[in-house]
């Protein structure tokens, strides 16, 4: 579960850098007058927060906190966030001119661009933990999944 303090920072991570960020909605493909509420309930999800199947969207983004641990300094705990990033079949190769390209590859790297570019609030500095290719059991979609680590204070 994400505490409260690390909901109110996302909160803000998701309104100030994710939501503002021209290119990542344009490689998930979201429509144009699209409000932040929608991209968070359609597009860019918080794991838990949705049971609608996964139908006809060219792209979605689940992410949640998968746990962590301990570290060697008291009160620092090490926490992980997961995100998958589905893309429908036909749309995962066509972003650009070399249609190796996968359009997962791309919407991962810039989610990492835009959490590891700087410290936010001087509080949370992510990390890459895991990255991998991951089968999915929704028809017609491939799947990318990669883990962030980050430090939180308790």
């Amino acid at each position: 579960m994400l505490s409260e303090n690390f909901v109110s920072d996302w909160n803000d991570i998701l309104r100030n850098i994710i939501w503002k960020d021209t290119e990542l909605k344009d490689l998930m493909k979201i429509p144009a007058k699209t409000s932040i509420v929608d991209f968070t309930k359609k597009y860019f999800i918080r794991a838990g927060y949705d049971s609608e199947l996964l139908t006809n969207q060219a792209v979605r983004v689940i992410y949640g906190n998968t746990g962590g641990g301990e570290t060697d300094v008291p009160n620092i705990l090490r926490q992980n966030l997961t995100f998958d990033v589905y893309v429908r079949i036909e749309e995962n190769n066509n972003v650009g001119n070399d249609r190796l390209v996968d359009r997962t590859d791309l919407i991962m790297n810039r989610i990492l661009y835009l959490l590891r570019k700087s410290r936010y609030n001087g509080v949370y500095r992510f990390w890459v933990s895991d990255e991998r290719d991951r089968p999915t059991r929704t028809i017609g979609y491939v799947r990318k999944q990669f883990t962030l680590g980050y430090l939180k204070l308790y």
